[in-house]
């Protein structure tokens, strides 16, 4: 039965049309959001190498057949992801996870692209501004 909580022992590499992107067996999906204990599609989850500690946020997909041997106990990641968990493709150790809001802020807040960067501090600013303005204006 498929939960929230993902332990991969298989590391599989994702092509480059697929990247920033985490695929998963099919029946770990859930389309529809009906489901608790299965991962939404395009939902951001955090994947953590329990050797040392390091962690990436990669969106969720289905297998759409192009991946072989992809099964309950592995996962597609991208050369980038696979790197910044500092493992290689094969037999790994990794726990995968849904993403709490304030950790795709963290990496959108330290993003190496700079449009993402300043797009989620500006938008932050005109957040805490707006709070601000509103709480002026009732006092």
């Amino acid at each position: 039965m498929p939960t929230n909580i993902l332990t991969v022992h298989k590391l599989l590499r994702l092509s480059n049309d697929d990247l920033g992107v985490v695929r998963v067996a099919n029946n770990l999906i859930d389309s529809k959001r009906e489901s608790k204990s299965c991962f939404y599609r395009r939902d951001n989850l955090k994947i953590v190498n329990k050797k040392n500690g390091r962690w990436v946020i990669r969106s969720v997909m289905g297998n759409p057949g192009t991946i072989k041997h992809l099964d309950a106990k592995s996962i597609a990641l991208d050369y980038d992801a696979a790197d910044q968990l500092r493992v290689r493709y094969g037999d790994v150790e990794l726990i995968v996870t849904r993403a709490k809001w304030y950790e795709v802020y963290y990496v959108l807040w330290n993003d190496k692209d700079v449009s993402n960067r300043v797009s989620i501090r500006l938008s932050l600013v005109g957040c805490l501004l707006g709070v601000i303005g509103i709480l002026t204006a009732f006092l």
